[in-house]
């Protein structure tokens, strides 16, 4: 499961920072240089990644309930992580509340004020919000954290077969 988090293009993307390329296809129409570390507005050295990442490595376990060596039966409990809790561990850093992994899902406006490029009051470093519209690009979300959770679901369940 962190193997595919690490590997996806939204991941990899945002870990690049703000010279990465929108290798996530989520930024249409936008400046070919417009990626998502600039875009969602990260401070300029953040990893917004590494507390996703550690939080999905530590919070996947297998607990053994009770082995019968006569009947052959093992129970055992798995926990995964929460979707929630991702939601919860990645604040939009402009907007308290909302969560930036929950807005790759289900959209995340402004991308036709998105201006791209070093501006000496961007957060980011790889650009600016401005007022006025800029582009025509639209933003298109993408299954991310959710889909990475129902796979190592799919994953259990087919081992368990």
């Amino acid at each position: 499961m962190v193997s595919r988090f690490s590997s996806h293009p939204v991941t990899m993307e945002i870990e690049a920072g703000p010279n990465g390329r929108n290798m996530s296809n989520t930024l249409v129409g936008a400046n070919e240089r417009a990626n998502l570390f600039g875009f969602i507005g990260f401070e300029s050295g953040d990893n917004p990644i590494q507390i996703i990442k550690m939080y999905l490595a530590k919070n996947i376990r297998v607990r053994k309930i009770r082995t019968s060596k006569a009947k052959i039966i093992i129970d055992f409990s798995i926990s995964i992580p929460s979707l929630e809790e991702v939601y919860e561990l990645s604040p939009m850093p402009w907007a308290p509340g909302l969560s930036w992994a929950e807005g790759i899902e289900r959209g995340i406006p402004g991308l036709g004020q998105y201006l791209v490029g070093t501006a000496p009051k961007g957060r980011s470093g790889g650009g600016i919000q401005t007022k006025v519209m800029l582009n025509a690009g639209s933003f298109k979300s993408v299954k991310y954290i959710s889909k990475i959770l129902q796979d190592l679901v799919n994953d259990i369940l087919q081992r368990l077969k």
